[in-house]
């Protein structure tokens, strides 16, 4: 079970309210039964004085307010009003920042749908984004979907034969489009600036570095 420590940004009134961030606490729990890990809410903390953080408009504030607590033990989720003018729901920071890094964090909008909160925590167990734009026309295949989605057959496995590749990518949690599937293994997609090139995305129970997010 992981801990969740919210810091909730207050700019005259909270930026959410405790019935949402219950919810977005038991999604997560729905959608990662899968993987066989739960999420309990450890603390809410208003944050007042830092109103230049209720509001992220660039990469420097988000990191400054992740940096705001450490260490706690459990997740520190952040609660804003809005992530570059509401054009994102949900934000991690850079994968690539080691574990410990003060700037490491995820926040959530006021405005954001109840899974985004789990999606944001897939990146904390390692997982990756996949995007609209990568997705590709045709059916599943071994080679699309590799050898632990591959049912093999009509009727049996995980991916059946014959269902489109599209309807596979946007179940996915790591999805842009924040759904709730958590596959085996990875998916095959166009890798963003990569001239049209496929390649595996990490975004499968086989590709989470740990089953105890990292933050």
């Amino acid at each position: 079970m992981r801990e969740i420590c919210i810091k909730m940004f207050v700019a005259g009134i909270p930026a959410v309210s405790a019935s949402t961030v219950t919810n977005w606490v038991n999604e997560a729990n729905r959608i990662y039964r899968q993987a066989a890990m739960s999420f309990t809410l450890a603390s809410v903390e208003e944050v007042h004085g830092h109103d230049e953080w209720f509001n992220i408009n660039n990469k420097t504030i988000f990191e400054q307010m992740c940096s705001y607590t450490n260490n706690t033990g459990g997740l520190e989720l952040y609660c804003v009003n809005k992530i570059f003018n509401d054009n994102i729901k949900g934000l991690h920071s850079d994968r690539r920042l080691s574990s410990g890094d003060a700037r490491r964090g995820l926040a959530i909008t006021a405005s954001a749908r109840n899974e985004a909160f789990s999606h944001e925590a897939g990146h904390t167990c390692g997982l990756a984004d996949l995007y609209a734009h990568d997705v590709i026309a045709g059916t599943v295949s071994v080679e699309m979907v590799g050898v632990r989605n591959w049912s093999g057959g009509e009727g049996v496995g995980y991916y059946p034969a014959g269902r489109l590749y599209s309807q596979v990518m946007y179940s996915v949690l790591m999805h842009n489009h924040f759904n709730c599937v958590i596959p085996l293994g990875f998916l095959k997609a166009t890798i963003k600036d990569s001239g049209g090139m496929q390649g595996e995305v990490s975004v499968g129970l086989d590709q989470m570095s740990t089953r105890e997010p990292i933050h």
